[in-house]
Order: structure tokens, then sequence, then C-alpha cells
């Protein structure tokens, strides 16, 4: 669970850097 949780999280971060680029 928190394994998934953290994907999540990765992937939100480098959406959020790639539409701040």
């Amino acid at each position: 669970m928190a394994k998934k949780k953290h994907r999540k999280l990765l992937k939100r971060t480098r959406v959020q850097r790639r539409n701040k680029k």
C-alpha cells in the first residue's frame, strides 16, 4: 500500500514538473 502511494506521488510530481516546463 505504501509502495503504491509512493509510486503515485512520484508520477504526480513528474507530471507537475512536465506541466511547468
